[in-house]
């Protein structure tokens, strides 16, 4: 088989309860891609059994397995490492795609031209009902590069990397996911790398759905510490991100001080929140 435009890169942990319509959601896009590399990252539960029924039915799905849980960052790598499509389209184990999603922005990527590594989208954000009860679209910006665009990167980064499609040789270049990042901050991490050597392109094509539900993956214990490596890290080498740290800074501390509130941890919570309000008074 010829190799593909675009391979479709699909972690796995623990995802059973989502990652077949997930699966089916890409297949069935009106311009399917004709790879889809699914990495099951140790899974405790049947996840991969799953896929491997879907595989045997159709040949665009490739499983690939680790024989111990690493986490999401490495079995995303594994996957890109593993595509052979030019260009690398990401979904996670909950999310869907609208049809329409891979061929708005691949088009979008063609007419940006070389200097556009990454095409991205908003999001609809659907609580377990399918009801959408939010999006990401006014966290976008305009048009910004270098500097700018890494500054908008921090928090809240306005790309989600389910909503974007890259160029494989930019994300190796940048030196791909680093699997030391196992709090949910690996995304962020590489977007930073990949706006120092390219353009980022807003499509208004179909929106991708993040469902939230009791397991989401991402949350602020474990996130937080990361982001703020990634975040002093570019500040102190770069003044445009330092012009935003203390606001990027207050929310994270905010974010984290809402969920350990929500957890029960309100002496905690009160620690964070007292964190925010030092950093951003206003």
């Amino acid at each position: 088989m010829s190799a593909p435009r675009v391979s479709v890169v699909l972690p796995v942990y623990g995802g059973a309860a989502f990652v077949v319509e997930a699966v089916r959601s890409v297949l069935a896009d009106d311009d399917p891609p004709r790879e889809l590399v699914v990495v099951d990252d140790a899974s405790p539960d049947d996840s991969a059994t799953r896929i491997e029924r879907l595989a045997r039915a159709d040949a665009r799905i490739r499983l690939l397995r680790h024989a111990r849980n690493r986490g999401i960052a490495a079995a995303r790598q594994t996957a890109v490492d593993a595509a052979r499509g030019d260009l690398v389209a990401f979904i996670d184990q909950d999310d869907l795609w609208r049809p329409g999603h891979l061929a708005s922005r691949v088009e979008a990527l063609d007419r940006a031209g070389e200097t556009a590594v990454l095409v991205y989208s908003a999001i609809d954000v659907v609580d377990r009902d399918g009801r959408v009860v939010g999006d990401s679209s006014a966290r976008l910006p305009g048009d910004v590069a270098g500097g700018a665009l890494v500054a908008a990167l921090m928090p809240p980064n306005f790309v989600s990397l389910g909503a974007s499609v890259v160029r494989r040789d930019a994300v190796v270049r940048a030196g791909g996911f680093d699997a030391t990042l196992r709090g949910g901050a690996d995304d962020l991490d590489l977007l930073v790398r990949l706006a120092r050597r390219g353009r980022f392109v807003r499509v208004d094509g179909p929106r991708p759905v993040r469902r939230l539900h009791d397991r989401n993956y991402t949350a602020a214990e474990r996130m937080v510490p990361d982001v703020l490596r990634i975040l002093e890290r570019e500040a102190a080498a770069d003044a445009a991100v330092a012009r935003v740290a203390r606001r990027a800074r207050a929310r994270l501390f905010y974010q984290l001080g809402r969920e350990r509130h929500a957890a029960g941890r309100r002496v905690d919570a009160l620690r964070a929140l007292a964190r925010s309000l030092a950093e951003r008074p206003t």
